[in-house]
């Protein structure tokens, strides 16, 4: 009889055992599933966080004033200090409107001096296919108010799935986010004169012995004068060389804008291709400029390139601006080197 007993006993633990395998093994791909789904979701909504930032303050920074250019600028780099960013998996939209008495767009016309209007600019476009938000969408959200002028930025993003789940067919491999901020323009005037740049002189040279692969530059700074060393300044006013100025400059790219003058044509104070800019002497390596490019690190910047006479020398001399450049500072060593290493993003002909 005892020994019947621990037969069935031996044989009931045996089924149990066999039974926690079978259920292990079929509840176990769906934790499975359940947690990597966690982990992408996770991931989605962090992007989408990131995006919906970007476009904040792109709008935030544009109803001061800006310039679309510069509204780009902005949004990109809040977009790149966090997520895996480049041109091809971003679409970017600048818009601005402006309702009639009626408290609707009108989209036959994109003059920004007009009574209503509806103007879309496409400031980046990645290789997937997008549409902005719709004037009559905007429209409703104003609740059909006359006479509102409005700035939006819209941001698409192609994320990529971070695991990649084949068999559930939105986390496969990518998902677009987009978001877009409104915001009501405090003044109806667009400064529009010029593009926010940095204080950085690179050579055309540097840009065509580039790595090949990395678009590494690994040394841009490269001045064409005695006493110069790549370095500009904005005003004519020669205080503005000094280092404390510099630091200035680099940390507030939107000087280019308001303070610069032409050496060539006084009248002149917008920054274009085909100006001069005045130089900056000697190869500062101050804390404060130190500290500035510290902030500049990793950022997409605008900076000028030249390429041919730099006419004087030291503090007069003059840079031919040729085109403009997006880049991303990586390294430098002024102290020792005088050198700084940068990546090119792109060159900018949106900005001429």
């Amino acid at each position: 009889m005892d020994v019947t007993k621990k037969t069935e006993a031996k044989h009931t633990r045996r089924w149990d055992k066999g039974q926690s395998v079978v259920e292990l093994a079929l509840t176990l791909p769906v934790l499975l599933i359940i947690m990597v789904g966690l982990v992408e979701l996770g991931s989605i909504l962090f992007s989408q966080m990131t995006v919906t930032n970007a476009a904040r303050e792109g709008a935030r920074f544009g109803v001061a004033g800006a310039t679309d250019n510069d509204i780009m600028q902005v949004t990109q780099n809040a977009l790149t200090t966090i997520l895996n960013y480049d041109d091809t998996n971003v679409n970017l939209y600048v818009m601005r409107g402006k309702t009639g008495a009626d408290g609707r767009f009108d989209t036959s016309t994109d003059d920004i001096h007009a009574d209503s209007y509806w103007y879309v600019r496409q400031m980046i476009s990645g290789t997937t296919a997008t549409q902005p938000v719709s004037p009559t969408l905007i429209e409703s959200s104003l609740g059909y108010s006359p006479d509102v002028e409005v700035l939006i930025v819209q941001v698409f993003y192609d994320h990529q799935a971070l695991l990649g789940l084949p068999f559930v067919e939105f986390l496969a491999d990518k998902i677009m986010l987009s978001s877009y901020t409104l915001m009501r323009m405090e003044s109806p005037t667009v400064r529009d004169v010029g593009c926010r740049v940095y204080p950085i002189a690179i050579h055309q040279s540097s840009i065509d012995t580039r790595d090949p692969v990395t678009n590494m530059m690994e040394d841009i700074w490269n001045g064409g004068a005695p006493g110069n060393f790549g370095w500009l300044r904005w005003p004519e006013d020669e205080s503005w060389g000094s280092e404390p100025r510099l630091a200035q400059m680099l940390n507030d790219p939107s000087l280019s804008v308001t303070m610069y003058d032409n050496p060539d044509d006084p009248s002149d104070v917008s920054l274009n291709v085909g100006d001069r800019v005045w130089g900056n002497t000697g190869a500062s390596a101050g804390g404060d400029v130190q500290t500035a490019l510290e902030g500049l690190r990793g950022r997409y910047i605008r900076v000028p390139v030249w390429e041919g006479t730099v006419e004087g020398t030291g503090i007069h001399a003059k840079y031919p601006v040729t085109a403009f450049a997006i880049i991303a500072i990586t390294d430098w060593d002024l102290a020792a080197q005088d050198r700084i290493s940068a990546k090119l993003i792109r060159m900018d002909t949106t900005c001429q």
